[in-house]
């Protein structure tokens, strides 16, 4: 992201980490561009690979929605079956745990659960914080 102008980055950042990973609302929280998938925030040791990060970018295009709800969406080496899928939120899990992913404008948050974490808690946690972004016009 250095060098390129981010809008609202400032904002961004702080509802990552205030909204979601200081309270401990989810286990790992991120921040990504819209428009290429590069990471703008992320909790610490959240380590997302390169094919990751390119498939997160693509969760929102309609031409992939199908194959997503059919094969599961994989995220961090591990295959998640798509919970709830529409055109601005995917719910996901796996054995141990799960993601939920939202878009705004120009973002992407992308908020995971695990052991004793609740789903729920993380849905919630990861939607207040796209609505306060949307609300920022972000």
């Amino acid at each position: 992201v250095t060098g390129r102008k981010v809008p609202g980055l400032a904002t961004m950042v702080a509802a990552v980490q205030d909204m979601l990973v200081t309270p401990r609302l989810v286990k790992d929280a991120a921040a990504l561009l819209r428009q290429d998938g590069s990471v703008v925030v992320a909790s610490p040791n959240f380590m997302l690979l390169p094919t990751d990060l390119e498939r997160i970018a693509t969760i929102f295009e309609p031409s992939k929605q199908e194959e997503f709800r059919e094969r599961g969406i994989m995220l961090q080496a591990q295959v998640h079956a798509v919970i709830r899928m529409d055109d601005q939120s995917v719910y996901a899990r796996s054995l141990n745990g799960g993601f939920v992913a939202t878009v705004t404008k120009n973002y992407i948050l992308l908020g995971t659960w695990r052991g004793k974490l609740h789903a729920s808690v993380t849905i919630e946690a990861v939607e207040a914080a796209t609505d306060f972004v949307l609300k920022m016009k972000l």
